[in-house]
């Protein structure tokens, strides 16, 4: 077979912090079914279009409700990609989501489980991740804090609410303004036709 490289490359790995511990000494066998949460966020160096950070983050029985591992560790991998591949497109997307992520998962995954192996209760395997759904969550997180963090302007005497600081209706004097989306009132079309673009 000839095997042909991928658009997307990893240039490094890093553990940039990692606390691993026994809630309980009593020696017996990890059952690997404890809770855990992931979080991961996506960087793009400024000046650098071709190059993508992926910072992950994971927590596991961080309540102690189990008698067993509590892990917390932050990794972190940098991609490049090839020149031809357009930041807008599907492919970019695709490969950010299909390959990257899921790849820096499992390294995390394998860092656990070899610093783990030596643990009298035996190794932490994390278990596989269903990674549709964590990136439809994902998504949502993102569009709430969007959504949180957007500044709604209407003019005082008008009923329509503004959030695109592009459009030709924005209110730039007397307006009243508010941090979260309206309950009432009119959403502006035009700012919502920017928004999809």
């Amino acid at each position: 077979m000839i095997l042909k490289h991928a658009k997307i490359q990893q240039k490094k790995f890093v553990v940039l912090e990692s606390k691993i511990e026994i809630n309980n000494t009593e020696e017996k066998k990890t059952t690997n079914i404890l809770p855990f949460d992931l979080n991961f966020e996506i960087l793009i160096p400024s000046g650098d279009s071709r190059t993508i950070r992926v910072i992950l983050e994971i927590t596991v029985n961080s309540e102690r409700s189990y008698d067993e591992f509590v892990i917390y560790t932050r990794t972190g991998a940098e991609y490049h990609f090839t020149e031809e591949l357009s930041k807008e497109s599907k492919e970019y997307h695709a490969l950010l989501s299909g390959s990257a992520l899921p790849c820096l998962i499992n390294q995390t995954r394998l860092y656990l489980k070899t610093m783990t192996s030596y643990f009298p209760i035996g190794e932490y395997i994390l278990p596989m991740i269903d990674m549709r759904d964590l990136l439809k969550q994902k998504s949502r997180e993102q569009i709430i804090e969007q959504e949180s963090q957007t500044e709604y302007r209407k003019r005082k005497n008008s009923n329509t609410w503004h959030w695109r600081q592009n459009c030709s209706k924005y209110p730039k004097t007397n307006y009243t303004t508010i941090s979260s989306k309206p309950s009432s009132g009119k959403l502006c079309k035009e700012c919502e036709a920017k928004s999809d673009k």
